[in-house]
């Protein structure tokens, strides 16, 4: 059926259904149909009134309006080009005697598209089965057909208007390359010699061209021939064609493309494999950590399959999905590639694996002359960083400093919520006049130093109300933008020219960070005349390159809110059967905060919390005061680290729990009957995966014994205190089973016996005993090797009462167990090469800390004396006497990515689940773009930045067709659909 008689059929339906309903419905009317690809040119009016492509830069033409900036989207599902005119702010209809939007057609399945520098024409490459190929749009027919001056008009564009040609398989990415003139002018072809004649036309020969005719030597900047550079994916290679060659087709045509040089690209893997570089804060050379990661040799063979192109100046790079290789090509004569030695794409959390890449950008260079290129890994859609700069010998992605406060994040990876679809950069100012020279310059950079004031460095600084000046959401620098699955767009620093500016008002001239990540400072504050000169946020890390943008102000105050890692509240004390225990009971332990180190000494600095949106402090005199003294203090307390706030999510609620439960309970776990020792036996459950669990065993409790220096007279009995426990937590089976009248039952007493004994023994599961505790001896991936925990309990008596597969947890012993709600338990535990669970020595786990010791840990003993019941207890580690934690380097302070705080032992034995509780709110919020603000239905394919609009564009294959995203306001501007 026609498009006009199927368009009369669906009108006569609607009438007829409107007819049949109270309330008729009103549909849009949708243009784009699974838009793919996007590009722009820029189309002025030339002699006699016939458009032309003109320079990018010459859009928008605000002066006198003639120029048009125009979208070129590629349409999946039609086999066409869209055209929007963006400044005119409409979808061009390119037949509108037709019903519907009509756009141009190239083809079944348009996969790519390109334009040359100065818009006179774009270039679609088609994977048409049968049909590959490429066609050639003039910028002069993009729009519907125009009267004649003999008073006739153009025909209605069809496959026939265009000039196209056959490639011997479907293309992929293409890129406009310039072969540059030399001193004798241009050349023709790659084996013509250049020829000072054939470089350019005057502008009668141009009045005269015929429908759709075009000549690039129009094209004035940058002088040179226009190249094609075309991936063809299924043969591993790129074709040059010359674009002006192939615009002379006979339009209706379909020859072989005028290809003039192949070039295959190669897979060079480096004989003795890959090398990555580590950065020092990652380094532990006694795990086998040095300053590099080898790879070694792949023996496996590959075949490339070029995906995406990035051109920057003179190399053009080449992302691989069939190899773990991104191509870098010298392409300064296209008539002669070279391929230099490749990036190579590696994962550090998973050495084995072969990365591939699907997409790959480049960054404009930075003030310090460096260069980036981003390429996103196929099979876990995060991104990679590469030192692309001039000289860098680096080939394999950065592995960024300070990844060890982000362990849940891989240390080579730009990880995200959804898988990457596209990455691009942008350079974006807005640059202030000098006072005194009058010359705004593009890349100055906010100082925040007092002896700047009156410079133009100063005058980015944010205003003391944070109402101007440098701000989360004012991009001003070099960023990364990353499209995500989701319909988002990920806002990535890369050099913010702000970033001086943004961080806290105490400086600190060590070398060594303090706990805000501070270091090297020249001034002890920043202000000036008493403003503050910087924005006042909690970290020097707010802004770091290559890590996600901040969405706020990362800083907690009364007008802001909780922007900033904060407490809701000071931590709260639980008893194990509800209610608050107060907390000048010296019988009950206190949690207090312990002050950071001072950066190069083992002294405690003085320390800020925000509570709410007030701020406490642990400086004497401050107005909210935190006494981190246990002889004193009435309230709990605790630290937040600062020094990277990514480590914090939006909202977590916190359970610091006395012996506390690692994980729920299990649903099957065996007691074998197969003993491991004498009085110990193996429990096994092969699902359990216990070492990622984080469990415990009394070799990895020694060993802590010893890095909190407890006697070596002591140590034996520490590990056996605090080594976790082994909890059943099934029932027993009811007195009716027949079990129980199994020569089995007979030595818990039987049928007559055998479950009130049972009872009595090891409690009910509401009111369980401890003789339900198995202290884990040996602890392995699948199984455990338990003994009893209590005196008195055998293990005999424990499998007569539970012969059946039972449900369990594991708990910590005599220790503080740290719970998330959203990160849970944890632990910096891994498998050993033999199965054992062992003491993962990475320093990216270090912090992964998920137990507390009290302050002094004590063992105690209770005896009855004259009828009476005396404890007594002997310290084992972290003594202090009465005082409270005084070096603040101490192993016995608890110190991980979110908390830092001592717990310091009441005067009577701490009571099993017993615990705190406290919320943290205000973690860091990255900057992000929500397509999904208009429509709910996304499904981006590629992404753009439009330098001139200062906008991102996005082709989305669903309902968001063509989106901007302006990066004034990193929101969606405009929507074409």
């Amino acid at each position: 059926m026609s498009r006009r008689a199927l368009g009369l059929v669906l009108a006569a339906a609607a009438v007829a259904t409107a007819g049949c309903t109270q309330s008729p419905i009103t549909l849009p009317l949708r243009s784009l149909e699974q838009s793919g690809e996007v590009s722009f040119v820029c189309v002025g009016t030339g002699a006699g009134g016939r458009p032309e492509g003109r320079a990018l830069d010459d859009c928008p033409d605000f002066a006198r309006g003639e120029n048009h900036l125009m979208a070129l989207v590629t349409q999946t599902r039609r086999g066409e080009i869209a055209v929007v005119d963006l400044t005119a702010g409409s979808v061009l209809d390119t037949d509108p005697a037709t019903p519907g939007f009509n756009f141009l057609p190239v083809g079944a399945n348009p996969v790519s598209i390109v334009s040359t520098p100065g818009g006179e024409a774009s270039f679609v490459g088609v994977a048409e089965v049968g049909k590959e190929g490429i066609f050639a749009l003039p910028s002069s027919c993009l729009g519907p057909p125009r009267a004649l001056p003999d008073g006739g008009s153009e025909r209605v564009r069809d496959l026939t208007s265009f000039a196209a040609c056959a490639l011997p398989s479907a293309p992929g990415a293409m890129s406009i390359l310039i072969d540059p003139p030399s001193a004798d002018g241009e050349r023709a072809s790659c084996d013509s010699p250049h020829d000072a004649a054939t470089a350019k036309i005057g502008a009668a020969v141009a009045a005269n061209r015929a429908e759709c005719a075009v000549d690039l030597a129009l094209e004035q900047s940058p002088p040179g021939r226009r190249k094609l550079a075309v991936t063809l994916p299924d043969r591993g290679e790129l074709v040059i064609i010359d674009a002006q060659t192939l615009l002379d087709q006979t339009p209706g045509d379909f020859p072989a493309c005028p290809i003039e040089r192949t070039v295959p690209l190669a897979v060079s893997l480096p004989a003795a494999g890959a090398t990555q570089s580590v950065p020092a804060d990652l380094q532990a050379p006694g795990c086998g950590l040095g300053a590099e990661v080898n790879y070694g040799p792949v023996k496996q063979s590959f075949s490339p399959r070029p995906s995406d192109l990035a051109l920057s100046q003179s190399t053009l790079f080449v992302a691989d999905q069939g190899a773990p290789v991104v191509h870098v090509l010298d392409v300064h004569d296209p008539c002669a590639i070279a391929e230099e030695l490749p990036l190579l794409p590696v994962s550090l959390e998973d050495v084995g694996r072969t990365v591939t890449t699907t997409k790959v950008a480049v960054s404009p260079v930075t003030t310090g002359g460096k260069r980036f290129a981003y390429a996103v890994d196929q099979a876990e859609g995060s991104v990679m960083v590469f030192d692309v700069s001039p000289g860098s010998v680096e080939r394999t992605p950065i592995v960024r400093p300070g990844s060890r406060r982000l362990p849940f994040e891989a240390a080579d990876r730009i990880e995200f919520s959804a898988p990457a679809v596209d990455v691009e950069f942008a350079l974006k100012d807005n640059p202030i006049a000098d006072p005194v020279t009058g010359v705004a310059v593009v890349g100055t950079l906010c100082d925040p130093s007092p002896s700047a004031d009156g410079t133009v460095g100063a005058l980015y600084r944010p205003s003391a109300d944070l109402r101007s000046g440098a701000a989360p959401r004012l991009l001003r620098g070099i960023f990364g933008f990353v499209l995500l699955s989701s319909g988002q767009v990920a806002v990535i620093d890369e050099e913010d020219f702000d970033a001086d500016c943004r961080r806290p008002v105490s400086g600190n001239r060590a070398a060594t960070p303090d706990y805000r990540g501070c270091f090297d400072d020249g001034l002890t504050a920043y202000q000036s005349g008493g403003d503050p000169t910087v924005s006042g946020e909690v970290s020097c890390n707010v802004v770091e390159p290559h890590r996600a943008r901040s969405g706020a102000y990362v800083m907690t105050s009364a007008s802001l809110g909780a922007r900033a890692p904060t407490l809701r509240a000071l931590p709260r004390l639980h008893a194990p059967v509800g209610g608050n225990p107060p907390m000048d009971d010296p019988a009950n332990p206190k949690l207090l905060a312990v002050e950071f180190a001072s950066p190069g000494t083992s002294s405690g600095e003085a320390t800020d919390v925000f509570v709410g949106v007030d701020r406490y402090s642990t400086a004497a005199g401050a107005e909210h005061f935190i006494d981190t003294n246990p002889k004193t203090a009435t309230s709990a307390s605790l630290a937040l680290p600062l020094e990277e706030p990514r480590a914090f999510g939006a909202q977590e609620d916190f359970t610091l729990t006395y012996e506390g439960p690692l994980f729920a309970d299990r649903p099957a776990g065996v007691l074998t009957p197969s003993a491991a020792g004498a009085g110990r036996t193996t429990f096994l459950d092969p699902d359990a995966y216990f070492c990622s669990l984080g469990v415990a065993d009394q070799d990895m409790a020694r060993a802590t014994g010893e890095s909190l220096g407890v006697a070596a007279a002591d140590l034996d009995r520490f590990a056996a205190r605090h080594a976790d426990r082994l909890v059943v937590t099934s029932s027993r089976l009811p007195a009716a089973d027949a079990y129980w009248r199994s020569p089995a039952a007979a030595e818990c007493g039987g049928a007559s016996n055998g479950p009130l004994n049972c009872d009595s023994w090891f409690g009910a599961v509401d009111q369980p005993t401890t003789a339900r505790d198995l202290r884990v001896v040996e602890a392995w991936s699948d199984h455990l090797v338990v003994e009893p925990a209590e005196p008195g309990v055998t293990l005999e008596r424990m499998r007569c009462c539970f012969p059946q597969a039972v449900s369990y947890t594991v708990r910590g012993g005599a220790t503080w167990i740290l719970q998330g709600s959203a990160s849970g338990f944890r632990s910096h535990h891994r498998v050993s090469t033999t199965g054992r669970c062992e003491v993962d020595c990475n320093p990216r786990r270090s912090l992964l800390r998920g137990r507390a010791y009290e302050s002094p840990d004590r063992e105690c003993v209770t005896t009855t004396e004259g009828g009476e019941a005396v404890t007594s207890c002997r310290a084992l580690a972290c003594d202090f006497g009465d005082g409270k934690i005084t070096d603040a380097t101490s192993p016995c302070v608890f110190d991980s990515i979110s908390a830092r705080f001592a717990i310091y032992a009441g005067s009577a034995p701490t009571p099993r689940d017993m615990n705190y509780t406290w919320t943290v709110t205000g973690g860091f919020t990255p900057l992000v773009a929500n397509m999904m603000t208009q429509t709910t239905s996304v499904l981006p394919q590629s992404m753009v930045f439009i330098p001139q609009l200062g906008q991102l564009a996005v082709a989305d294959g669903a309902a968001a067709g063509l989106t901007l995203i302006s990066l004034d306001t990193v929101a969606v501007s405009r929507l074409y659909f």
